[in-house]
This record gives C-alpha cells, sequence and structure tokens, in this order.
C-alpha cells in the first residue's frame, strides 16, 4: 500500500502542474457559469414582458411583472427557457460527466505510459514496485487529481446557479449520484486506458485500439437530444447497463426525469461497481504483460489471451 500511495502521490503532483489540467481547471466552469448567466438573461426577459392593456380607445404600456388577467407572451418568447429546465440540466450534467472522465486527465493516464513505456523508464520503476501497484498508483493519482478539479466545478457552478435561481434545478442527490458514478466511471476508463497503454509503444497504434472505445463512449453525446426527450424510453434504458456509458447516460436520465427509477439508479451503480472490479483485474493482467513487450502492436486477440495467463 505504501508503494502504491508514493505512485500515486507522484502522479497527482505531476497532473496538477500540467498546462492542460489548470486550464480545465479553469476554463470549463468558467464556461458554464458564462452560459448560465445568459440563460438567466433570457428568462428574466421572458418572465418580465412588457404587455399593452387595454386603456379607452388606446393601449397603455406598463412594466412589471405580468399578472394572470395579463395577455401572456406568445410560446416563441419563451424558448429560450428550455435551456433553464430539464434541457439544460440533463445537457449539463451530460457534458460535465464526460469532459470529468474523459478529459485531459485521464488522457494523462493513456499517454504516460506510452510515454514511460517508449523511453524505457517503464523499466526503472517495475524494478522497485510491481506492474499492479504502478498501474493502481497512476489510478489512485488521476483519481484525486480529478476529484479535486470536478469538486471545484461543481462548488463553482452550482454557486452560481443558486444566485441566478437555478439552484433549485439539481438537489443534493442527484449531486451525490454525480459523484459516485464519476468516481466509478474514472476508474474503469482510466483502467481501460492503461491496458491500452500497455499494450502499444507508439500513440499511433495506440489510436487504433481506442477507436471502438471511443465510439461507444461519445454514443450519449451525439444522441443526446432523442435520449433527453425519451429518458425511459428502451434505447435509453438499455444502453444505461452499459458499463463503459453508463455515468453519462444516467446523469443525462436523472436531468431530464428527476424522478426517475430509484432502483435502476441503484441497479445502475451496482453494476457499475462490479464492471470496475472486473476491469480492473482484466486491467491489471494486460498491463503486467504488456508493459515490458515491445516491436510490433499487440492484437485484440493476443490482449485477450493475455487475460488467461495465472
Amino acid at each position: 500500500m505504501r508503494k502504491i500511495l508514493t505512485v500515486a502521490r507522484h502522479e497527482f503532483t505531476e497532473t496538477t502542474r500540467t498546462k492542460s489540467f489548470r486550464l480545465a481547471f479553469v476554463l470549463v466552469p468558467a464556461t458554464v457559469c458564462v452560459l448560465i448567466l445568459i440563460a438567466a438573461h433570457y428568462a428574466h426577459d421572458a418572465h418580465e414582458v412588457t404587455p399593452y392593456r387595454p386603456q379607452g380607445s388606446g393601449l397603455q404600456r406598463t412594466t412589471g411583472p405580468i399578472s394572470p388577467g395579463d395577455p401572456q407572451p406568445s410560446e416563441g418568447m419563451r424558448g429560450p427557457d428550455i435551456f433553464t429546465g430539464r434541457v439544460g440540466v440533463a445537457l449539463l450534467l451530460l457534458m460535465l460527466m464526460f469532459f470529468a472522465i474523459v478529459g485531459p486527465v485521464s488522457g494523462t493516464m493513456f499517454t504516460g505510459i506510452i510515454e514511460e513505456k517508449s523511453s524505457r523508464v517503464v523499466e526503472v520503476l517495475l524494478s522497485a514496485v510491481s506492474p499492479f501497484q504502478l498501474m493502481a498508483g497512476k489510478i489512485v493519482g488521476l483519481a484525486g487529481a480529478n476529484l479535486a478539479m470536478v469538486v471545484f466545478w461543481a462548488v463553482t457552478i452550482y454557486t452560481v446557479a443558486a444566485r441566478q435561481g437555478f439552484g433549485s434545478r439539481v438537489s443534493l442527490g442527484v449531486l451525490a449520484c454525480f459523484f459516485v458514478y464519476f468516481v466509478l466511471g474514472f476508474v474503469l476508463i482510466s483502467s481501460l486506458y492503461a491496458a491500452i497503454g500497455s499494450a502499444c509503444t507508439t500513440f499511433k497504434d495506440a489510436q487504433t485500439l481506442m477507436m471502438p472505445l471511443m465510439l461507444v463512449i461519445i454514443l450519449p453525446t451525439c444522441m443526446w437530444m432523442y435520449f433527453v426527450m425519451n429518458p425511459n424510453g428502451v434505447w435509453a434504458t438499455v444502453l444505461s447497463f452499459v458499463p463503459p456509458i453508463t455515468p453519462m447516460m444516467m446523469m443525462l436520465r436523472i436531468g431530464a426525469d428527476p424522478d426517475l427509477s430509484r432502483f435502476q439508479i441503484a441497479a445502475s451503480m451496482l453494476l457499475l461497481a462490479v464492471s470496475v472490479l472486473l476491469v480492473v483485474w482484466g486491467s491489471a493482467k494486460v498491463f503486467r504483460t504488456g508493459i515490458l513487450m515491445y516491436g510490433k502492436p499487440a492484437t485484440l486477440r493476443e490482449i485477450l489471451r493475455w487475460l488467461q495467463y495465472k
């Protein structure tokens, strides 16, 4: 455990010093906060529409909120409100989860292993720690750095949203679900990145193995509108139980439907936790074999064969 924590501390320090981490740390919440302010402006204008009331033979312009008896604005004026309602909340939760799991921090696992392997630094590291300790330390260190970043995002965005009157759109239960899905999803994706990185020597070889995984991960972001409009549909429900995209799909559905079945939430978390254990176990086997192999990149058949080694 001491060696794992030593690797984790080094990985945490090196990650937080990178420009990509610092940029994401500030840029993501700043962008979201600006969008919240814009949405609040449109929502305010939609509720402060200046109607004209009949007054004698003409029309009198009035100011202030519209009373129930006043002419109501057309549906077109309420268009911007859609981004402050369930659609906006669902999209925000989806994008934050996507960037938190597949952002620059998790990419550090992928690039770092390939760089250490190609420069033979990993051989020096493995003289002091075992392959599993090295992989586990990297995952723990990166998870700690990413968790610190996500907590800052959540606090900043929630504070700004609450000051603009949108705080009630996201409950503490939703935030708790977000962090549970984030931790489990990040460990799962990072383990897969570690396995792929250990099986390759160059970035070009790794991109070939990464392509199928990335096509699956980006599916919720490509079809988010359909899933928001049908949060309890067959496809949304089925894809919520596909582990690589469970965190994104479930946060999208929770944002779109606050009354989503608690059973589905609990079942998806349990399935994701079991999947994390299996993926970490399998990735450790691949990492142990692939980290010291050079030359021709491993094929998928070879990687599956490594899983059978004791």
